[in-house]
C-alpha cells in the first residue's frame, strides 16, 4: 500500500503540490470559488447579444445523420465528421459517408484519430476499426480491447494507439493491445476523454478525475479538489496551460496550478483552444467562449439555432467547427460581429456611426440614436428629446457636442442630455455634417443646400455654376473642404472654391460619399452605379467591376490603418489594397447584402464598423481568414474510361497507361479550403492535349475522345481573389489502337507494296496489250486519214486549178467586152462589167490562196538556213509601190537572226503579215511599221511585225488565224478572203512554232507573233533598228489578207 503511493507524491511535487503548501492550496481553493462565482455572476449580467454567422451542414447538404460527436482534419486537409449513424468526408463540396454497407460495421461514431502512417483510427461502440483508404480494419475485445465501447482516442509519441473505454485504457503497438485501469493508476475505468499535450504527456479524463501517463503508469493529478469529478474535455492554449472541462464547469492549471475557474452549471463535453487564445467550450445549452478572462454564452440569439454542442474543432484555416445534436455549424466568419435591433439597436437600418470621446460608440438608425457602451445598447428617441427618430448624420464637435442631423432638423447632446436650437432644430432634412479648422459646422440640408455654422449665425454656402441638394462633406489634412454637388466635386481651400466636373475627369457630375486615403488622395462615389474613383490631385483614375468592384453602387467609403480602402456598395462590402479587390458579404458574416448610406466609422484598436440595410456589422481584422495560404488541392476518384486509378501510385505516365478505348478522363477535384467554398476557383490544363489554363465549373472534370499519346493533368485553385496554389499533376498515356501502331503500318506497308507491285504487273501487261491494239488501231485510222485528207487536198486542188482557167476566161472577156464597146455601153452595162471583172478578180485571189494552202505539208522543198533580215528585205522591195502609196515608215531590226526553214514559205509569212499591216491601217494615218525578234529561249527565237493600224478587239483574237474568219470594221478598207492568216499558222506549225496576236483594241496598233527554231549562233541580242525605208516599188500582184 506504502510503496504504491511513493510514484504518485513524486508527480505530484513535479506538478507543484508539496505537502508543505497545504495552506496555500486552501487559499488558491477559496480564490477559484470567488472566480467561479464571479464568473456566474458575469453570465447573469445583462449583455448586448452578439449575433454571428454560422453555416449549418446537415443531412440536407448530405450529412448522415443531424447528431455529430466526432470532428477531425486529416492531413490531407479533409474534414472527417462522426455521427451517430456514420462516419462522413468532407471536401468542401459535397459529403462521401461510411457505413456497414462500406465496411464500417458499427457506425456510432465516438472519436476520430489518424495515426502516422496517414491510417484512420474510428472509435465506435462496437470497437476500433482502422481505415488505410481503400478497407476498414476492426479491433474488438476478441483481439485484446478493454472494451468494445470505445469512447476517445489518443496517439503517443512512439506512434501508439491509445483508446479510452468503460472499462480502462487500451494501448494498440501495432502488433498486440494492452490495457491499463485502476490498478495501473486511473482514477476510474470509465474513462471520457484521452489527450497528448505539446510535451507529448498523455492526460485521461474519467468520471473521477484526472490522470497523466508516466511511462509505466497512470497518476492522478488532483490540484485544488479535482479528484473526484468528472473530466469530460481536455485542452492545451498557445501558452501550455491545461484546460479541464468537467460536469460543472471549466477549469484552467498553469505549471500545476489552478489559476482560474469559470462555473457553467452545465457539463463542459468539448474544448478547443484556437489560434487566438480563445478557449471554446461545448455545453448541453450552448456554446461557451472565454476570452480574456471574459466568458460569453452563445446561443440561439447569436445565431446558434441547435445549443447541444457535441464536439468541437479548429481547422488549419482557423474555422472552428461545432458538433451539435442538430448538425454541424460552421464558423468562419469571425471577424464580423452583428448587432441588430434584437440586441438592442435602434433599428436595422442603420446610417452614420461616431466613437465619442467618452469610448461611447453612437449609431444612427431609422429608430432613434443608439449608443453601446462596450456591453449593451440603449437607444435614444424622440421621447428622450430627439428632435427626429430617424438619424442620417452624426457629429462630435471639438468641445465634445454630439450633433445629430434627422429629418427635421439638429439636435445637439453635451453628454448629459440633448439640446434643441431653434434655428438648427428646424432646417430639415440634415443629411450629412462636418467641422473645419476653424471650428466652423458645415451642414448639408436635402434640398437646400450647404450652410455654414459660426456659433452665432448660420449662413448658406454658395458655389458659382453648383447646387447642393443632398450633399456630403470632407475635410481633409489641409483643411480643405469638399462637398459633393449636383454638377460636380467642389472644393474649398479656405479663399476660392474650385468645382470639378465631367470635363476634368469624373465618371459623372454627382458624385457622393467622400474619404481621403492615407495618401492624401481624395475617393469618392456616385450617385448613379459608377463605381468609384480616386483623385491624386492631378488627374482621376475610376474603378469599377470591369476592374473587379464586386458592384457599382457606392454607398460608403474609409480607409482602415493598414491603408486598405472599404467601399460599401449594394453586394457588402470590398476591401481594396490598390491591387486587388476582396468583397465580403452575408457568407463572410456581414450583417446584410447591401451598405448603407455613410455608414462607416474605424476605432483606435483597427475596428471597423459597418451600417447596412440589415444591422450594424463589427469588424476585427486579427480574424480575417481570408489572408491565409492557398488551398490544398486533390485528385480524388480519378477514372480513365471505365478504369479507376489512384494518382499517388504512378511516377511516370507509363504507369498509367490504358488502351484506346479507355480515352476519356474523368477526374473529380478536391480543393480543401472550407472559408467559402462557393468562391473557390479551379483551372486546370492538360499538357500535350490543352496548354492553357482553363477554369473549372463545379469540381468533376471531363474530357473525351483524347487521341493516343503522353499527358499531364495540372491542376490548381485559389480562394477567393487570392494566389494560385502549387498545381497538382497526374501524368498517364493513352496507347494507340493496333491500327496506329508502327508495326501494324509496316505490316500494311509491305501488304499495300504487295498488292500494289501485283496490280502494277497486272496493269503495265493489260495496258501494254491495250497499247499495242490501240496502236494499231492508230496506225491503221492515220493511215486512213492521211489517204482521206490526201484525196480531199486533190479535190481540192483540182476544183481550184480547173476553176482558175474559167475565172481567168470570164474576167478577160469582161475585159475585152469593155474595150470594145467602150463609151456605147449603158452606164448600168458598164457598172455590171465592172463587178464582173472585180468579183472575177476577187475569185482568183481566193483560188490562187486555196491553192498555196493546199501545197502546204504536200508540197515540200529542202529546209535549209534561211536569213530573215534578207527575206524581209525582198518582201518590203516587192511592197515598195503600196508603202509608198501609203507614206509609210518602216522600222527592221538589223540584227534579226538566220532560221532553218523553208525560204518560200517563210516569205510568204511575211508577206502576209506586212501586206496586212499597210493595208488595215486607220484613215488619214500613215502606217508605222516596227518588225523584229526577241530570244524566246536556247534554240527559238519569237519575231513580231507590229503596227499602228485599225487593231483587234479581244473577240476575234482566238479565231481570227481560222479559215475564212474574217473581221468586220469600220476602218476595214478592203475585204479579204479569210485566209491568209490560216496560211501564215498552217506554215509556222509546219515548221515546228506558234503564231498569236497581241493587241490593246480597236484603233490602237496589234503586234502579230510567231516562234522558229533557229542556228545556235545567231540569237538576236538588244533589237537594232534601221532607218526609215521608203520603198517605191510596186506591191504583188498576190493578194495579202488578214
Amino acid at each position: 500500500m506504502g510503496g504504491g503511493r511513493k510514484p504518485h507524491a513524486r508527480v505530484r511535487w513535479r506538478l507543484g503540490e508539496s505537502a508543505a503548501g497545504e495552506h496555500r492550496r486552501r487559499r488558491r481553493a477559496r480564490r477559484c470559488l470567488a472566480v467561479g462565482l464571479l464568473s456566474l455572476m458575469n453570465l447573469a449580467l445583462p449583455v448586448a447579444a452578439e449575433q454571428y454567422y454560422f453555416r449549418r451542414y446537415s443531412a440536407a447538404e448530405g450529412l448522415s445523420q443531424a447528431v455529430v460527436q466526432a470532428l477531425y482534419q486529416d492531413r490531407a486537409g479533409y474534414l472527417w465528421i462522426g455521427t451517430q449513424a456514420g462516419l462522413n468526408r468532407y471536401d468542401g463540396v459535397s459529403f462521401t459517408t461510411y457505413g456497414p454497407a462500406r465496411g464500417l460495421a458499427q457506425d456510432w461514431v465516438n472519436a476520430i484519430l489518424e495515426d502516422a502512417r496517414g491510417d484512420l483510427w474510428i472509435a465506435t461502440l462496437g470497437g476500433v476499426f482502422a481505415w488505410n483508404g481503400r478497407g476498414f480494419r476492426a479491433y474488438t475485445s476478441a483481439d485484446g480491447l478493454a472494451d468494445d465501447r470505445v469512447t476517445s482516442l489518443a496517439r503517443d509519441r512512439e506512434g501508439g494507439i491509445w483508446c479510452g473505454t468503460p472499462r480502462g485504457v487500451s494501448r494498440y503497438d501495432g502488433q498486440r493491445w494492452r490495457t491499463y485501469a485502476v490498478a495501473e493508476g486511473l482514477p476510474d475505468p470509465r474513462v471520457n476523454v484521452l489527450f497528448v499535450d505539446a510535451r507529448g504527456r498523455l492526460w485521461a479524463g474519467t468520471e473521477a478525475g484526472l490522470a497523466v501517463w508516466t511511462g509505466a503508469r497512470f497518476v492522478t493529478f488532483d490540484p485544488e479538489g479535482l479528484r473526484g469529478q468528472s473530466v469530460r474535455a481536455l485542452a492545451e492554449d498557445r501558452a501550455h496551460r491545461l484546460w479541464v472541462g468537467t460536469n460543472t464547469g471549466v477549469r484552467m492549471y498553469e505549471r500545476g496550478r489552478l489559476v482560474t475557474t469559470y462555473a457553467t452549471g452545465q457539463p463542459v463535453v468539448a474544448l478547443c483552444a484556437d489560434r487566438f487564445g480563445i478557449i471554446w467550450a461545448g455545453t448541453p445549452q450552448g456554446l461557451i467562449k472565454i476570452e480574456d478572462g471574459r466568458l460569453t454564452v452563445l446561443t440561439a440569439s447569436h445565431g446558434l439555432a441547435y445549443t447541444d454542442v457535441r464536439a468541437l474543432l479548429e481547422d488549419r484555416e482557423g474555422i472552428l467547427w461545432i458538433g451539435v445534436a442538430g448538425g454541424l455549424y460552421k464558423f468562419h466568419s469571425r471577424a464580423f460581429t452583428i448587432y441588430r435591433a434584437s440586441d438592442g439597436l435602434g433599428s436595422n437600418v442603420v446610417r452614420p456611426i461616431v466613437r465619442d470621446r467618452r469610448g461611447w460608440l453612437w449609431v444612427g438608425t431609422s429608430g432613434g440614436l443608439s449608443r453601446f457602451d462596450g456591453r449593451q445598447w440603449r437607444t435614444f428617441t424622440t421621447r428622450d428629446g430627439l428632435a427626429d427618430d430617424y438619424v442620417f448624420a452624426l457629429l462630435e464637435d471639438r468641445q465634445g457636442w454630439l450633433w445629430i442631423g434627422t429629418r427635421v432638423g439638429i439636435t445637439l447632446f453635451d453628454g448629459a442630455r440633448f439640446r434643441r436650437d431653434r434655428t438648427l432644430s428646424r432646417l430639415g432634412l440634415i443629411v450629412a455634417l462636418a467641422e473645419d479648422r476653424a471650428g466652423a459646422i458645415w451642414i448639408a440640408v436635402m434640398s437646400k443646400g450647404i450652410f455654414r455654422w459660426t456659433g452665432a449665425r448660420l449662413e448658406p454656402v454658395r458655389v458659382e455654376g453648383q447646387t447642393f441638394s443632398n450633399a456630403r462633406f470632407l475635410v481633409d489634412r489641409r483643411g480643405w473642404v469638399w462637398v459633393s454637388g449636383d454638377r460636380g466635386l467642389s472644393r474649398w481651400d479656405g479663399r476660392s472654391w474650385r468645382t470639378y466636373t465631367v470635363r476634368d475627369g469624373l465618371a459623372s457630375d454627382q458624385p457622393y460619399f467622400l474619404c481621403e486615403d492615407a495618401n492624401g488622395h481624395i475617393w469618392f462615389g456616385y450617385h448613379s452605379s459608377h463605381g468609384v474613383t480616386r483623385f491624386d490631385g492631378q488627374t482621376f483614375r475610376h474603378y469599377t467591376t470591369r476592374d473587379g468592384l464586386t458592384n457599382d453602387a457606392v454607398y460608403s467609403l474609409g480607409v482602415d490603418r493598414q491603408g486598405n480602402l472599404w467601399i460599401g456598395t449594394a453586394r457588402g462590402v470590398d476591401r481594396f489594397d490598390g491591387t486587388t479587390f476582396v468583397n465580403y458579404g452575408v457568407e463572410e458574416g456581414y450583417a446584410d447584402p447591401e451598405s448603407n448610406a455613410g455608414g462607416f466609422w474605424r476605432d483606435a484598436d483597427g475596428t471597423l464598423w459597418f451600417g447596412t440595410m440589415g444591422g450594424l456589422s463589427r469588424y476585427d481584422p486579427r480574424f480575417d481568414l481570408t489572408r491565409g495560404a492557398p488551398p490544398a488541392v486533390l485528385l480524388q476518384d480519378v477514372r480513365l474510361g471505365t478504369r479507376a486509378v489512384h494518382p499517388m501510385d504512378a511516377s511516370s505516365a507509363r504507369d498509367h497507361e490504358v488502351g484506346p478505348e479507355d480515352n476519356t478522363l474523368i477526374a473529380r477535384i478536391a480543393v480543401l479550403s472550407f472559408l467559402n467554398e462557393r468562391r473557390v476557383q479551379v483551372e486546370y490544363r492538360v499538357s500535350g492535349f490543352q496548354e492553357e489554363w482553363t477554369p473549372l465549373e463545379g469540381r468533376e472534370l471531363r474530357i473525351s475522345n483524347l487521341p493516343p499519346g503522353a499527358y499531364v493533368l495540372h491542376v490548381r485553385a485559389r480562394k477567393y481573389r487570392g494566389a494560385w496554389s502549387s498545381p497538382v499533376s497526374f501524368a498517364f498515356r493513352i496507347r494507340a489502337p493496333f491500327w496506329q501502331r508502327w508495326w501494324f503500318w509496316g505490316l500494311v506497308g509491305i501488304g499495300i507494296l504487295g498488292l500494289f507491285y501485283a496490280g502494277y504487273r497486272w496493269r503495265t501487261t493489260r495496258i501494254r496489250r491495250r497499247a499495242e491494239e490501240l496502236e494499231q488501231k492508230v496506225a491503221e485510222r492515220t493511215r486512213q486519214l492521211a489517204e482521206k485528207a490526201e484525196e480531199l487536198e486533190a479535190f481540192i486542188y483540182t476544183v481550184t486549178h480547173d476553176l482558175k482557167a474559167p475565172v481567168i476566161s470570164m474576167q478577160g472577156l469582161a475585159s475585152l467586152l469593155r474595150m470594145e464597146l467602150g463609151e456605147r455601153l449603158p452606164p448600168n452595162a458598164a457598172f455590171y462589167l465592172e463587178r464582173i471583172h472585180a468579183n472575177a478578180a476577187q475569185m482568183q485571189r481566193l483560188i490562187t490562196e486555196l491553192l498555196e494552202l493546199s501545197r502546204i505539208g504536200r508540197m515540200r522543198e529542202p529546209r535549209r538556213p534561211v536569213p530573215m533580215r534578207e527575206l524581209v528585205e525582198e518582201v518590203l522591195a516587192e511592197l515598195h509601190g503600196e508603202i509608198a502609196l501609203k507614206r509609210a515608215r518602216i522600222r527592221v531590226d538589223e540584227a534579226l537572226p538566220t532560221v532553218v526553214g523553208e525560204r518560200t514559205r517563210l516569205r510568204q509569212v511575211w508577206a502576209n503579215l506586212i501586206s496586212n499591216a499597210l493595208r488595215f491601217s486607220r484613215p488619214q494615218v500613215p502606217p508605222e511599221i516596227e518588225i523584229g525578234a526577241r530570244p524566246e529561249s536556247k534554240d527559238v527565237v519569237a519575231f513580231f511585225v507590229r503596227d499602228n493600224g485599225i487593231g483587234i478587239a479581244p473577240e476575234h483574237r482566238e479565231r481570227i488565224f481560222e479559215v475564212f474568219y474574217r473581221v468586220e470594221g469600220k476602218y476595214q478598207g478592203d475585204e479579204g478572203t479569210g485566209i491568209g492568216l490560216a496560211i501564215v499558222k498552217r506554215i509556222i506549225q509546219a515548221h515546228g512554232g506558234r503564231v498569236w496576236v497581241e493587241s490593246q483594241g480597236l484603233g490602237k496598233g496589234s503586234t502579230f507573233w510567231f516562234t522558229l527554231p533557229v542556228e545556235s549562233a545567231s540569237h538576236p541580242t538588244e533589237p537594232a533598228v534601221s532607218a526609215e525605208a521608203h520603198v517605191v516599188r510596186r506591191s504583188s500582184p498576190e493578194g495579202r489578207n488578214r
